[in-house]
């Protein structure tokens, strides 16, 4: 049986103050000639706040793995929801968002997601 350790709560709302703030940790957005760097400075900081709350602690490296999957599974998540939401009758089983989650999509936006009303043109 694969017991991991969950990240607690508090956890993930230290980590949401701090990439509304920083949003480049969550986008990977660098920008600038020492923009790594700064990014590497950033989830350095951040590595010492998630960790100093006295709840599970990780490497930085853990912590990076542990937001890109949160990431995606929030990023599959929204977008199974807009696809119940538009199916007819307005779809099925009601799933939302936790405020956790509305959160980290505020961040990397909600355009990942609903898109940006782009028709994609295709050959024929």
């Amino acid at each position: 049986m694969d017991k991991r350790l969950k990240t607690h709560p508090n956890q993930w709302a230290a980590f949401l103050d701090f990439a509304e703030k920083n949003p480049v940790v969550v986008t990977r957005k660098i920008e600038g000639p020492f923009g790594k760097e700064k990014y590497e400075r950033l989830w350095d900081e951040l590595t010492n706040i998630l960790n100093s709350l006295g709840y599970l602690q990780k490497p930085k490296d853990k912590w990076q793995k542990a937001v890109a999957d949160w990431r995606s599974k929030t990023r599959a998540k929204a977008a199974d929801i807009k696809i119940q939401l538009t199916k007819t009758g307005g779809g099925g089983q009601e799933r939302q968002l936790t405020e956790h989650e509305k959160r980290l999509i505020g961040i990397i936006g909600w355009t990942s997601i609903r898109g940006d009303g782009t028709t994609e043109l295709g050959t024929h």
